[in-house]
C-alpha cells in the first residue's frame, strides 16, 4: 500500500527556518517596560513552527488554521497545551469570541499571499482592526511581490528529501504551488503576491486611525522580507 501524502511534513519540510523570524517576533512581543502581550491569535498557523514560539513564552495562543489536516497536525503536536487551556486551535476568524484586551494579532510568513486581495486580507484582520488590537504581519519585501515567482507557464522545483516543491506561473500574476511527498500531490495552494503598500491600503481603510510602522526586517535564504505593525495612536511602538 503507497504512503498517504502528508500535507503536515511537506508544510515543515518548505518552512521558513525558524531563526529567520523567531527572534523578531520574539522580541516584538516584548514590551519597552518588559511586559509581553498576554494572548496572540495566529492566523495561519500551519503546523506550529511559531505557535511552539508563542507557547514557550508563556501566551495564551488562538491558533487559527483552515487546512483540515494541519489543524489535527497542530492538535496532535500541542495536545498538552490544548488541554491545559493555553492554545486552542480554530478553522477560521469567524469562530472567534471578541478578544481579550492585550491581545496581538499576527499574520507571519506571508500569510496574507494565501488572500486573493487585500480587501480579503483586511477582512480577516477584522476581529483585530474592530477592537484597535496591534497587527503585526510581514511579506516578502521587493518592488513586484512577483518578482522570485515564474513567468506564466514557467514551472520551477526545488525538492527537500522525499519532497517536491513545483511552483507554476499563472497569467494573472498568481502562481500555484503543489507539493509532492514520495512523489504524490500531498498539498496545492495559490500565492497571490500583493505589494506591502497595498496591504497597508486596505487596512487602514478600515481603520483609519491606525499607525504604521515597518519595525523589522529580515532574510529568508536571499529573499528578504518586512514585519509591519498596525496599532492604534495611543499605542506605544514596540522596539
Amino acid at each position: 500500500m503507497s504512503e498517504v501524502p502528508d500535507p503536515a511534513a511537506a508544510t515543515d519540510a518548505f518552512a521558513r527556518p525558524i531563526e529567520c523570524d523567531g527572534p523578531l517576533y520574539r522580541q516584538l512581543l516584548t514590551r519597552p517596560d518588559g511586559r509581553r502581550y498576554s494572548a496572540v491569535v495566529e492566523l495561519g498557523a500551519g503546523t506550529g513552527r511559531l505557535t511552539a514560539l508563542w507557547l514557550e513564552l508563556s501566551l495564551t495562543v488562538i491558533a487559527l488554521e483552515h487546512n483540515l489536516r494541519l489543524r489535527a497536525a497542530l492538535e496532535q503536536r500541542f495536545a498538552d497545551a490544548i488541554a491545559s487551556g493555553q492554545l486552542a486551535v480554530l478553522p477560521d476568524v469567524a469562530d472567534l469570541s471578541p478578544l481579550a484586551p492585550d491581545t496581538v494579532f499576527l499574520a507571519p510568513y506571508n500569510v496574507a499571499y494565501y488572500f486573493p486581495n487585500p480587501v480579503a486580507f483586511a477582512a480577516a484582520c477584522q476581529p483585530a482592526l474592530s477592537t484597535g488590537t496591534t497587527i503585526y504581519f510581514d511579506v516578502t519585501d521587493v518592488a513586484d511581490p512577483r518578482d522570485g515567482l515564474p513567468i506564466p507557464g514557467r514551472l520551477t522545483s526545488r525538492t527537500v528529501g522525499a519532497f517536491r516543491e513545483d511552483v507554476i506561473g499563472q497569467d494573472n500574476g498568481t502562481a500555484t504551488v503543489v507539493w509532492h511527498h514520495h512523489g504524490q500531490p500531498a498539498m496545492q495552494f495559490v500565492i497571490h503576491p500583493h505589494a506591502p503598500r497595498d496591504l497597508l491600503r486596505a487596512i487602514t481603510a478600515v481603520r483609519p486611525t491606525s499607525v504604521v510602522h515597518r519595525v523589522a526586517t529580515g532574510r529568508d535564504d536571499d529573499t528578504p522580507f518586512s514585519v509591519f505593525e498596525i496599532a492604534r495612536p495611543s499605542t506605544p511602538r514596540l522596539p
